[in-house]
């Protein structure tokens, strides 16, 4: 059960302003999520759902299907889910290992770190 189900859009904006992360389910009952960002304020539709605009969806999701997601940074350059580095090649990184509970991980820029740090930052 989502904890933003009953959420008025008036608190949601207060507590997740525009540009906040989520994890978002556009299935009930399946767990595979994937990862947005808030592109607008929530507001209630004429049915009286709280929706709002995330980046690379078109329209509103129901804030009900978002769980809000602690930013992972990478623990070797700095970047995370926010701001991606870039390689030379205008490349952005991507996760080669990320732990979401620690919010830590290693980008693929960093990746030839891996042999001497873990995802939690501390040396092998």
């Amino acid at each position: 059960m989502s904890l933003l189900r009953d959420m008025p859009e008036r608190r949601f904006n207060l507590l997740y302003p525009i540009g906040t992360p989520f994890t978002y389910y556009p299935n009930p009952g399946i767990p595979d999520g994937e990862i947005v960002v808030t592109d607008s304020e929530a507001w209630k539709t004429a049915k009286g759902k709280v929706v709002v605009k995330v980046r690379g969806r078109i329209g509103g999701v129901t804030v009900s299907k978002l769980s809000p997601l602690d930013v992972a940074t990478c623990t070797v350059c700095g970047c995370d889910d926010l701001r991606a580095c870039i390689d030379e090649a205008g490349s952005p990184c991507y996760w080669v290992q990320v732990n979401r509970l620690k919010g830590t991980g290693i980008c693929s820029h960093c990746a030839e770190h891996l042999n001497q740090m873990n995802t939690f930052g501390e040396p092998k």
